[in-house]
């Protein structure tokens, strides 16, 4: 019994260690949309899924994110360190303006601190940029529904009808069928690819949280709006 407990357990701790692992590369992919443009002007280096919670523990990529998720987040507070590599100290005094911003745009960062985005720790770290998602989700839907024409974020009808809407030649690439993740998965694919907008969920999750196909769609739409590299 001891021995099958510590085989269930190991198994469980694969598949969370995979689990971190695809969302360190899907939140990485949509920092890197989100500030494809300091990314293009070399001001900062695409991040990985390998050392995301590494790239975000100095507060220099956090901070830059807040940038595209506030219209009111104050300019760069003087003492905040932008360039080089900082010390450990450092970092902390960075993350405290992120902090401060964060309670100011109003972001749930419950159980979350600077210490553990100093520290580099994964989960936390991916809770962190999960609750920015949100935030982002919440401040971006009404145009998201304007813009796409829905009037719900249920991933398998609303991702393909928008790609179709947006892209003429959609409609051939993607031709309707009785399977609805099998439809979704193509878009998918075809929306990274026709627009470099990476997908922040899977065709075959049981339920996506609409958040998530909320941001997905902001990007799409950032994207069409603006379709710079």
């Amino acid at each position: 019994q001891a021995k099958t407990m510590a085989t269930t357990q190991q198994k469980h701790n694969q598949e969370h260690q995979l689990q971190c692992e695809r969302d360190s590369k899907r939140w990485a992919a949509w920092i890197n949309s989100r500030l494809r443009k300091a990314i293009k002007r070399g001001d900062l280096a695409p991040l990985e899924g390998a050392d995301f919670a590494e790239r975000l523990r100095s507060g220099v990529v956090l901070w830059r994110l807040l940038g595209t998720c506030a219209d009111d987040l104050p300019q760069t507070p003087r003492g905040l360190r932008l360039t080089r590599p900082l010390s450990r100290i450092e970092c902390l005094d960075n993350l405290a303006f992120v902090f401060k911003a964060l309670d100011r745009i109003g972001v749930d960062h419950t159980g979350i601190g600077p210490l553990d985005v100093a520290d580099a720790r994964l989960e936390l770290v991916l809770g962190l940029v999960w609750s920015l998602m949100a935030h982002v989700a919440s401040r971006e839907r009404d145009n998201v529904f304007k813009w796409a024409a829905i009037t719900h974020a249920k991933a398998d009808v609303v991702v393909p009808h928008t790609i179709r809407k947006i892209d003429a030649a959609a409609s051939d690439a993607l031709p309707a069928s009785n399977d609805a993740r099998r439809d979704l998965a193509d878009a998918l694919t075809y929306a990274e690819r026709r627009f470099g907008v990476a997908p922040l969920f899977d065709a075959d999750e049981p339920s996506v949280d609409e958040r998530c196909v909320v941001a997905y769609l902001a990007e799409l739409r950032r994207k069409v709006i603006d379709p710079s590299p």
